[in-house]
């Protein structure tokens, strides 16, 4: 490799071994001579890709170097001799990289023993050389262009492998074959959805035919562009100018008798055996797999716990290795977004095939069970189906970029039946702005391993759905919030390929968009993108609501990586239990304040212990250090937590008045009820006295009273007593009318 510098003792002999490839493979003039390349490498010794076999022979070579502006006019005029370009460049033409300049690439030579002439031996080469490329352009010695002299069919067909096109033909007699020369540039690039054949290079690699398979994959480009002519014109390729590992924060919560959790904790104690971490759905399509990576992550997370943690509430968090499967990466088009199940909302789905006719073969009404069961968004992809009454056709089938694997995991509080789910992407090798799209989308979806363990071996029996829906199905949970996403990155993306894709990552909206040509550009995401959140001197964290950018300094192995951003990742989780105990009480709260108009304080007590359970998460003595608790603190605050904290105090405060006033209410009724009774006592009270005064004063006058009247008491208290019913009557007809009155307004009675 060109990081390889060789001592100054090993560079004749070194060049002596290339010398020899050369006189192997090119004609004696074309050979050269082993001092010019001597001076050339002393110039710039970062200028060789060799491979040696088994036995230390070196069987090949690609000799490529930065040239100067002199150089770089000779090789593209057209009237420059062969022979100026091949053996007589000298030194004092080739240039070292420097740090914030552009480079001219000039290839130089490729050569291979004829024994070793396989394609194998070529790719390494070329792969090589792309690598080293890369690793300069993206720290800061920028690549302009890469050129190179074929002079052979073989070295055309590698300059075209290489995105290179013809840029003129050396005059040469016709017994010999024509020199090209051949260049890869950015010419054709416009800075939004079309990247330079050089960027594609350098950050794609070399233009190949993916290896034919049984499944069949779409290539991930933009969206299809009208030509002034009203022509179709196909969407550029998309390309990816970093790399990252991306996890998925999903909350979920249970009901509080749920038991289809209870075997994934059955043996909690048993689970880490030997630092080995077994997978708990049975299902998971890599069972009994040797893979590292599950083992790294929660070792290194429960590393984290004790080391920045000490609060006793976590001590009650469970993290568990889940399983792993073949995510889909799709587009953002969703051709079965709409048939997306929510099993706690959507008690029934109707599909009205007069106006939905693309879905009519899907039953009108159906459990979540049967939805399951019925799901018709399955593989293959090639079937179409013409919509009835139009000339169009519609594609209910997924369009398949990629299977990314998926590591899932699930932290667990089940005092409060709160759950996290955490999917791991390994340098995910697709558009990260798509996969958070469909997270945006609630598109997550999986191939089922129920119906298929290997989607590449058996693509007729792929059956994707949703990872909510596979949850919902075997442990009874359901999403409860808002889902949040990290990308640990190598980098920012290289504004000189897309210029504002860095938004559309924060912003969890997709870049290369099959429905829109727009694209996100405001002053509050372009200030989030230059605001570094980070407080510790080993990382960049630059964070959204939706999403956390993660960049260390040193982008290390993944088992480096997964141990930098362990820390980080425990404390996202924190946050997203307040997140999913502020969403889950703010929901209950609305559909308590919707659907029931006669709150009780037990209710509203009862919601208050439920919210008082997850108070420790909200703890600032959580953390052992100040630095985590301001992370913890940055996170916190982009997330909105405490918007949503302040939402569910309003929603309390109004449940808390409207039982202040329906406790008013209740004894105002009762206050008129006891005044009712205390004058019916009253009255029962001074009815003898009345009666024996009426008695003495008819006696003392001498006025007879009729027999019929003899019995003026009795009359007295039937009259009294007629009078309190109708009061009676009266009232309760009257509050009849009131309550009557109410539901008219709110609309939950016809009129």
């Amino acid at each position: 490799m060109p990081d390889e510098i060789l001592a100054q003792e090993d560079i004749r002999p070194f060049l002596e071994e290339i010398h020899t490839i050369d006189v192997s493979v090119y004609s004696p003039e074309d050979a050269g001579e082993v001092e010019p390349m001597v001076e050339r490498y002393s110039a710039n010794p970062q200028s060789y890709i060799y491979v040696r076999d088994d036995k230390g022979l070196l069987i090949g070579y690609l000799n490529f170097f930065p040239v100067k502006k002199e150089l770089q006019d000779l090789i593209l005029s057209p009237d420059t001799p062969y022979a100026l370009l091949d053996d007589a460049i000298s030194a004092d033409q080739v240039s070292a990289y420097e740090k914030d300049k552009e480079h001219f690439i000039f290839v130089l030579s490729i050569a291979i023993l004829p024994p070793f002439r396989e394609r194998e031996v070529i790719r390494m080469l070329t792969d090589g050389m792309i690598s080293f490329l890369r690793k300069m352009h993206t720290g800061g010695f920028r690549i302009s262009a890469i050129t190179g002299c074929a002079i052979s069919d073989d070295g055309s067909r590698v300059s075209e492998r290489m995105r290179m096109r013809p840029h003129h033909t050396i005059a040469s007699s016709s017994d010999e074959h024509a020199k090209t020369v051949f260049i890869v540039d950015n010419s054709d690039a416009d800075g939004v959805t079309r990247a330079g054949n050089l960027n594609k290079l350098i950050y794609k690699g070399p233009a190949i035919k993916p290896a034919e398979t049984g499944l069949r994959l779409e290539r991930e480009c933009f969206r299809t562009e009208t030509a002034s002519d009203g022509s179709d014109i196909p969407g550029d390729e998309y390309i990816k100018t970093w790399t990252d590992d991306i996890f998925l924060y999903l909350p979920m919560t249970e009901h509080a008798a749920n038991d289809s959790t209870d075997p994934l904790f059955e043996h909690i104690g048993d689970s880490a055996v030997e630092d080995h971490y077994p997978a708990i759905d049975s299902d998971h399509p890599f069972t009994g797999s040797d893979d590292p990576i599950p083992d790294i992550i929660l070792s290194n997370l429960e590393e984290a716990i004790r080391y920045e943690c000490s609060s006793q509430s976590i001590r009650d968090m469970s993290v568990h290795y889940l399983g792993c499967y073949y995510f889909l990466h799709t587009d953002d088009r969703y051709p079965c977004k709409d048939l997306s199940y929510d099993p706690i909302h959507d008690d029934v789905i109707s599909i009205d095939p007069d106006k939905d006719p693309a879905h009519r073969h899907v039953r009108s009404y159906h459990d979540a069970e049967q939805m399951i069961r019925d799901r018709i968004f399955t593989y293959p992809i090639q079937s179409k189906e013409i919509i009835e009454g139009t000339n169009s056709t519609t594609d209910i089938y997924e369009n398949v970029i990629g299977l990314p694997k998926g590591y899932v995991f699930i932290t667990a509080h089940r005092p409060t039946h709160m759950y996290v789910v955490n999917v791991f992407f390994p340098e995910y090798g697709y558009c990260t702005s798509q996969i958070e799209d469909q997270v945006s989308n609630n598109y997550i979806k999986i191939v089922d391993p129920r119906t298929c363990r290997d989607p590449y071996e058996s693509p007729d029996n792929i059956r994707f759905i949703r990872l909510y829906d596979y949850l919902w199905e075997k442990y009874s949970l359901h999403r409860c919030g808002q889902e949040k996403i990290m990308v640990c990155m190598s980098g920012k993306p290289d504004i000189n390929v897309y210029k504002t894709e860095f938004e559309n990552i924060l912003s969890a909206e997709v870049y290369n968009s099959k429905k829109q040509g727009f694209h996100v550009h405001s002053k509050k995401l372009a200030e989030l993108c230059e605001t570094d959140n980070s407080q510790y001197d080993y990382y960049r964290a630059y964070l959204s609501e939706k999403v956390i950018a993660f960049i260390p300094h040193i982008f290390g192995p993944q088992i480096e990586r997964i141990e930098l951003t362990s820390t980080y990742s425990f404390i996202v989780e924190l946050i997203m239990f307040q997140n999913t105990a502020l969403a889950r009480m703010n929901s209950k709260v609305s559909d308590l304040l919707y659907r029931n108009n006669k709150v009780t304080m037990d209710e509203v007590m009862e919601l208050e212990q439920e919210y008082g359970k997850t108070i420790p998460f909200w703890e600032p003595s959580n953390f052992n250090y100040i630095g985590t608790a301001e992370e913890a603190t940055c996170i916190k605050k982009a997330f909105s937590n405490d918007e949503l904290l302040a939402t569910y105090n309003k929603h309390q405060d109004y449940l808390e008045h409207m039982v202040d006033l329906m406790s008013s209410e209740r004894e105002n009724r009762n206050a008129m009820i006891l005044n009712i009774a205390a004058t019916v006592l009253a009255v029962i009270q001074v009815e003898s006295f009345i009666t024996d005064i009426l008695g003495d004063f008819y006696a003392t006058t001498g006025i007879e009273v009729a027999s019929r009247y003899s019995g003026f008491g009795r009359s007295f208290s039937h009259t009294l007593m007629g009078s309190l019913l109708l009061i009676i009557f009266y009232l309760i007809i009257r509050n009849n009318r009131i309550k009557k009155e109410r539901k008219l307004r709110e609309g939950k009675i016809d009129n």
